[in-house]
């Protein structure tokens, strides 16, 4: 899952971008590294219960935001995000620009198209009987495999 981030020094604007292309939207108060450090960003962005609900799905994070303008002031804030978001493979940080915030969008439509791409062929290998995934599938229900526990 994606989430994008547009903070100003007042207030962040949050959105989950889940595989099917559902969003939800949340806020938090807004973050500015030349103001707030990591532990600040930790704690506040740990206040909200979306981000909390979902913070283990979340892959990639686009966050556009104040002060987000030097690798000293992005690496607090991927600091601070990185507390709550363990699993995530990137953190992209960015000033904000009407500029950025477009690509962005565009780049979150791609990687949505992908994703949806991804689970369509892997749907349809489920539903085809000679496919690599439907023969492991049918071995395993033979064998009574159960599922492992985390």
């Amino acid at each position: 899952m994606l989430l994008v981030a547009d903070s100003g020094s007042t207030k962040c604007d949050w959105i989950i971008v889940k595989p099917t292309g559902e969003r939800i939207e949340t806020s938090t108060m807004g973050f500015n590294p030349f103001f707030h450090n990591a532990e600040l960003i930790s704690s506040e962005i740990k206040k909200n219960d979306l981000l909390n609900l979902y913070a283990n799905e979340i892959s990639h994070i686009y966050f556009y935001g104040s002060g987000a303008s030097s690798n000293v002031r992005t690496a607090i804030v991927e600091t601070g995000l990185r507390s709550l978001f363990k699993n995530t493979v990137e953190i992209m940080t960015a000033p904000i620009s009407k500029t950025q915030r477009l690509r962005g969008i565009e780049l979150e439509k791609k990687l949505i198209e992908s994703q949806r791409k991804s689970n369509e062929e892997s749907l349809n290998a489920m539903k085809d009987p000679n496919s690599d995934l439907s023969k492991a599938i049918e071995k395993l229900k033979r064998n009574n495999a159960k599922p492992a526990k985390l």
